[in-house]
């Protein structure tokens, strides 16, 4: 792989679960490559021939909308006589069932350059496309939700495997609650979060967020200090937005959204409800003297336990 690409890979997280590669590295495609440019260039010191190509990769196996610019090809052209031309690229542009790549040929000889020239315009049906994901913002936002569902959910009655298991059948959920929905729009917004927070209470009630500072056996004894229902479901919903690729609903709508502005998006919302918390946890009066009496009654328990060892 040429130097240029290496920095570009993607090497996923483990355990799997904090990682959005739903395809092993180099995994190998068939394909039909189409050239719609090639630019000879000659290198002189070696005798060899290499070009740089623009064509197109289709094929039922590659899904345009899950790759991003950062992605890398290996696409390997047969050609007559046995003969093949290898490129490496990177996509160029996306349409709905096709990847647009700009690449540089693997330098070649003189007659191989020529069979390649000879044959541009045909329609290269047989061709081998190994893709290498690239590191892009949907990688990162999908990272940052998983680490804010083990920071909420994860606690002394299950793990980051059983939270994945929960969070897993949810976000398969999610398209068919979206349909015709827009999260941009208030309206439409209003429907969503009330469907995801009626299935988050039937399906989901390991996800309690006096959970977050409480064991189990004392939950039920301190009542409903931390938030509202209503802004822990929204939180939640950050972390969702966060890991899938849905089109007006998630703030990486799909991989070729691959820009700072998903991330930019995220991180303000993420904002935004901190600061709703910090309200809900200091915002009144009744709260603030609940919280103080709590910290009174844990700082005269450290104060016997002092007493008691010295």
């Amino acid at each position: 792989m040429p130097e240029p690409f290496l920095s570009k890979l993607y090497i996923p997280p483990t355990p799997s679960f904090y990682s959005n590669m739903s395809q092993s590295l180099g995994e190998e495609k068939k394909a039909t490559v189409i050239i719609r440019k090639l630019e000879r260039v000659i290198e002189k010191e070696q005798g060899l021939e290499s070009g740089i190509v623009t064509f197109h990769v289709v094929s039922e196996q590659i899904d345009p909308k899950k790759f991003s610019s950062k992605d890398c090809f290996r696409v390997v052209l047969p050609l007559p006589d046995e003969q093949s031309v290898s490129i490496w690229a990177t996509p160029i542009h996306f349409e709905e069932r096709a990847v647009v790549l700009l690449g540089t040929t693997d330098p070649m000889t003189p007659s191989a350059w020529k069979t390649l020239e000879e044959n541009q315009k045909q329609i290269h049906a047989q061709s081998l496309v190994k893709i290498f994901v690239g590191h892009s913002a949907s990688s990162d936002l999908f990272s940052l939700g998983m680490m804010l569902f083990r920071t909420l959910l994860v606690n002394d009655t299950q793990g980051m495997e059983q939270v994945n298991a929960k969070i897993q059948p949810l976000i398969s959920r999610l398209k068919p609650m979206l349909q015709g929905l827009s999260f941009a729009q208030k309206k439409d917004r209003t429907i969503l979060l009330r469907r995801i927070r009626i299935y988050m209470k039937e399906e989901m009630k390991g996800f309690s967020h006096q959970a977050v500072l409480y064991k189990q056996g004392d939950r039920h004894a301190v009542g409903k200090l931390a938030t509202l229902d209503p802004l822990w479901h929204d939180i939640l919903t950050l972390g969702l937005r966060m890991v899938t690729s849905i089109p007006e609903f998630s703030f990486c709508g799909n991989k070729n959204d691959d820009n700072d502005l998903p991330l930019m998006q995220a991180l303000s919302e993420t904002r935004r409800l901190a600061e709703q918390v910090k309200i809900e946890l200091f915002g009144s009066r009744q709260r603030n003297n609940e919280i103080l009496l709590a910290c009174d009654q844990v700082r005269q328990q450290r104060t016997m336990e002092h007493q008691d060892a010295v």
